[in-house]
């Protein structure tokens, strides 16, 4: 990490406006760049239905391609609380050991797997998601395990909350054919979105 994340540049990219979802999150991605372990970075941004992903777009900086194919083949196969496990946003900013351990989340045939036929020991991850189902994913993939200080926690727990909104914002620009059902039948993350928002990082 030869550069500083600047918290601010990463906002900046969230609320750009690149027509193409594609472009949009490539910018994002660059934003991130200067947090990644030398095995690259992955923003993907989706509906959650159920906890299941749609309407699935993504970018990725220096990682193998097909990539994006390859997770959402993946979650397309995992069972609704397989999915909630990994997607709930409690907290919005963690690592893939220390979800394991807090959550019990399962590791046969889910990320972890994916991650490890990679040669990916752990995985920093920053979760937008507002209750409507709206959302923004950042990965960043290391080679061993990833040290979380809580001031860079925090910084990036605030971060997401504005992926998420921004996420919602392009939603509503694009009109009605994009737009998710209501809050309350979405993806029943509606607790866990305000838990998410209160939670202090």
């Amino acid at each position: 990490m030869s550069a500083r994340f600047d918290p601010l540049a990463a906002i900046e990219a969230a609320y750009a406006a690149p027509a193409e979802d594609e472009a949009w999150l490539r910018g994002v991605a660059e934003a991130f760049r200067p947090l990644a372990h030398g095995m690259g970075v992955t923003v993907v941004s989706f509906d959650l239905e159920g906890w299941r992903p749609v309407k699935v777009a993504g970018a990725t900086l220096d990682q193998p391609p097909g990539l994006i194919d390859r997770m959402q083949a993946l979650w397309d196969g995992l069972p609704q609380e397989t999915l909630r496990a990994w997607f709930e946003p409690v907290p919005p900013v963690d690592t893939q050991l220390l979800r394991i351990r807090r959550r019990r989340a399962p590791t046969a045939d889910t990320p972890v797997e994916l991650s490890r036929a990679m040669g990916i020991k752990d995985v920093l991850g920053v979760m937008g998601l507002d209750p409507t189902g709206h959302a923004v994913q950042v990965t960043l993939p290391s080679p061993a395990p990833v040290r979380l200080s809580p001031r860079l926690a925090h910084r990036l727990s605030l971060v997401a909350a504005h992926l998420a909104a921004a996420r919602r914002l392009r939603s509503y620009a694009a009109g009605p054919a994009r737009r998710t059902s209501s809050a309350a039948t979405t993806c029943g993350c509606r607790s866990s979105c305000r838990r998410s928002a209160r939670s202090p990082a």
